[in-house]
């Protein structure tokens, strides 16, 4: 568990925050990829090795190996010892990707418990690739990574467009994906997304334009705030 400390501006910060701030910038990490492991459910990460990324606790030692480097070039000051530039004086990584496509998984139940053991800054969550897999509802656990900008559901069993109304509570979603599920081919349904997903700048690796914000909005009013039946 990474403890954290008051910097002089009274602010808090983390291990990893302050580790790196000598660095004077987050150096970000490719994505934790989990993808085409045949995963059953989320519980299984666990038992698997990422395709590529670091886990958690690959990061925390290189945060111990950093304070350990750190704590040498503070005792080479006072012998006057030249201490060799390694590896560990760049920033620490720290990922806000995950990859779980092409997997076998039909829920999200138990995300708020492993993401935690995997990722260093689960909450810090940017971008969730869940595309390919057997996911037959969107769960409100997903309003937890409420920094969460692109997410990938393409290519699953969600059954009906509502089943996405979870994901107007995650303002800071720009990019989705949705077709290859049930609900692509009902009427209303990009209009249904984009009214529903107000900050979207892409839906289906498509831009989002005003144009297309002007018209949702408007079929919304016309279908009432909750949307009649998209199949008319």
């Amino acid at each position: 568990t990474l403890t954290t400390t008051t910097t002089k501006g009274g602010e808090e910060r983390t291990e990893i925050e302050m580790a790196n701030m000598t660095a004077r910038a987050v150096a970000l990490a490719p994505p934790l990829d989990y993808s085409f492991c045949e995963l059953p459910d989320i519980e299984s990460m666990l038992d698997d090795i990422p395709r590529s990324g670091k886990t958690k606790v690959q990061i925390e030692e290189e945060i111990e190996l950093k304070k350990e480097a750190e704590a040498r070039k503070k005792k080479a000051v006072f012998t006057l010892d030249k201490p060799k530039r390694t590896h560990v004086d760049k920033p620490v990584l720290v990922t806000r990707m995950l990859k779980l496509n092409n997997n076998r998984l039909s829920s999200l139940v138990g995300v708020d418990i492993i993401f935690p053991r995997l990722l260093l800054e689960p909450l810090g969550l940017t971008m969730l690739d869940i595309s390919f897999n057997q996911i037959e509802k969107v769960e409100k656990v997903l309003l937890q990574f409420q920094h969460l900008s692109v997410l990938y559901l393409h290519g699953n069993l969600i059954h009906g467009v509502k089943n996405i109304d979870v994901l107007s509570g995650i303002p800071s979603l720009r990019s989705v994906t949705l077709h290859g599920n049930d609900f692509e081919q009902d009427k209303g349904y990009r209009n249904y997304a984009i009214a529903t997903i107000k900050g979207l700048k892409s839906l289906d690796f498509s831009t989002v334009t005003a144009h297309d914000k002007d018209v949702a909005e408007r079929w919304r009013q016309a279908h009432g705030r909750k949307g009649r039946k998209i199949v008319e």
